[in-house]
């Protein structure tokens, strides 16, 4: 059986520190005798009261007549000391041995270095054990986590998007030109590079996005753009450039870049060379300057703060087109309720073109929140149906009313669409 190199390196560390330990044990302390002063000692030999003597350079140590031991230093001159030994009938002995201190001393220096080895050799399995059981490979951080959705699978349609009739115009005019590019070729024009969907929270820009490439019957590229920008400098933009080949390899396609504004904010004087954001951002511009004309690929990105963009991204020529998603009006929230109601069983009192007059402000994932908020009341209550009261209900509850609402000022009067009317209303005293 063949065993490992590391439990051969483990077992070989093991044997040199239980040697070393018998070495030193084996070494005899000296310090445990009984020091003696060197005049005392010369006096013990002249009166005939050392029994024994060992000699090992300038220490000398041995045994009296009454059985005591000694340890003494002599001079760095011995063969006085010697001489005189042997004219008193003390037979001296000689053991030519190291310091005993020395291995000792040796081996406390270097244990520090030998632990660090050690611990460094024998703890790398458990950090890579723990380092594979947390999925992380070193190796991907370079590829972009992109969801690919092939020819528009499971993808929503135009058709489950209500309120937004202006944005479903325009996006359904792209889709044709992905499926047909050669139909606008004919009179010098190009598909447009890059599409930015900005609309508040909730307002359906991803939604949107997804019903494109649904549309056009191609496949969709999604990433976020948190997921891009990375701690490491230049890992958001090798993550781009991976995104665009896989874009180019599989046109005619859609790529979907959703909260663009995580890795296109506006460059400042203070930006430094090395800053992450700043290179994925120049990374971005490059590739969608190479979307060349004979490139059927369609850019789409989501923002709620366009604000924070920078220009050279909004400019003609990479950013073709902005389109607004605003609120829904009433009209547009009795479409979206009419959506919604698909998934959901309601009773035949819900009158939606009243329940959208009741929800001014409310954005489609307010009406969708809404309506999961009566839907679980009504299941809590052992109904069938959500009825027309549940919905009420619902929109009673302060944390049903939208963001826009929400985070007012509670002494601020609103206008039904939820704007504010004034100054909040002083107390009186």
């Amino acid at each position: 059986m063949k065993l490992p190199i590391r439990k051969i390196l483990f077992w070989a560390f093991f044997a040199f520190v239980v040697l070393l330990a018998f070495v030193v044990a084996g070494n005899k302390d000296h310090s445990r005798l009984g020091e003696m002063s060197y005049p005392t000692f010369v006096a013990m030999v002249q009166n005939g009261r050392v029994d024994a003597a060992t000699v090992d350079g300038q220490e000398i140590w041995g045994r009296l007549d009454n059985g005591t031991t000694f340890r003494t230093i002599g001079p760095q001159d011995q063969s006085h000391v010697l001489w005189m030994m042997t004219e008193n009938g003390v037979v001296p002995e000689f053991e030519e041995t190291s310091d005993p201190l020395e291995l000792p001393q040796a081996f406390y220096k270097g244990l520090p270095v030998l632990l660090l080895v050690a611990l460094l050799f024998f703890f790398y399995p458990v950090v890579k054990n723990m380092a594979g059981s947390s999925s992380v490979n070193f190796n991907d951080l370079n590829k972009a986590n992109v969801r690919v959705y092939t020819k528009g699978d499971g993808l929503p349609s135009f058709a489950d998007v209500g309120g937004a009739a202006d944005a479903v115009e325009q996006l359904r005019k792209i889709a044709q030109l992905v499926q047909d590019p050669a139909r606008v070729a004919r009179l010098g024009g190009t598909v447009p590079r890059g599409v930015l969907l900005v609309g508040a929270p909730g307002t359906g820009k991803t939604l949107l996005a997804r019903a494109t490439a649904r549309e056009a019957g191609v496949t969709l590229l999604e990433v976020s753009g948190g997921g891009v920008v990375e701690l490491f400098v230049g890992v958001g933009a090798k993550r781009l450039r991976d995104l665009f080949a896989r874009a180019r390899a599989q046109a005619p396609c859609v790529v979907f870049i959703d909260e663009v504004d995580a890795i296109a904010r506006r460059r400042t004087q203070y930006t430094g060379v090395l800053d992450e954001r700043a290179q994925t951002l120049a990374q971005l511009l490059t590739e969608l300057d190479s979307l060349g004309s004979d490139l059927n690929v369609a850019v789409l990105a989501t923002t709620s703060r366009p604000d924070l963009l920078d220009p050279a991204l909004i400019r003609p020529g990479r950013i073709d087109r902005v389109l607004h998603v605003d609120t829904p009006d009433e009209a547009g929230r009795e479409a979206i309720l009419a959506t919604l109601v698909r998934e959901v069983p309601v009773s035949e009192d819900v009158d939606l073109a009243a329940l959208a007059a009741r929800t001014p402000a409310f954005t489609g994932a307010d009406l969708k929140n809404l309506l999961n908020e009566a839907s679980i009341s009504a299941a809590l209550a052992g109904q069938q149906v959500v009825g027309m009261s549940d919905l009420l209900a619902a929109l009673e509850r302060p944390d049903m009313q939208p963001a826009v609402r929400r985070f007012q000022a509670p002494d601020l009067p609103l206008s039904p669409d939820g704007r504010p009317l004034g100054p909040p209303r002083m107390a009186s005293s």
